[in-house]
């Protein structure tokens, strides 16, 4: 299954995640919901990878900042300019660049549909892993 690095994090998100509301921490995510132990594994798998190449993409963002501080040093305005406009591209690049996520089943989108919850997932990412 590929994915964009950009999209990434919203996955991970809709997987599994947390918020504190008056000082009590709520889970949320499609890990929480009320799913089959098999469609929740699957769920698993796919948030374990997920994070392993957010944390690459987020690791290659930081290169490309500190590449362009390091520019920086010295340098004339128009050529600040043109080092921001190349970091932008380099970074839209990677962004746009796409993984793979490799998971051995599929997850079956009537479980997902039979779920009532009021939380807003984004099913278009979740849809192609069925």
């Amino acid at each position: 299954m590929k994915i964009k690095n950009f999209e990434l994090k919203q996955l991970l998100l809709d997987i599994n995640s947390s918020r504190e509301i008056n000082g009590t921490v709520e889970s949320m995510g499609w890990l929480n919901e009320n799913l089959s132990i098999s469609c929740k594994r699957i769920l698993q798998k796919i948030f374990g990878q997920g994070l392993l190449k957010y944390q690459e993409y987020a690791e290659k963002e930081k290169e490309i900042e500190s590449s362009f501080l390091t520019l920086l040093l010295g340098k004339s305005e128009p050529e600040i300019k043109e080092a921001a406009e190349l970091k932008e591209k380099e970074l839209k690049e990677l962004s746009e660049q796409e993984v793979e996520l490799n998971i051995d089943k599929k997850i079956n989108m009537d479980l997902l549909d039979s779920v009532v919850t009021q939380h807003n997932y984004n099913f278009d990412l979740i849809e192609r892993f069925s």
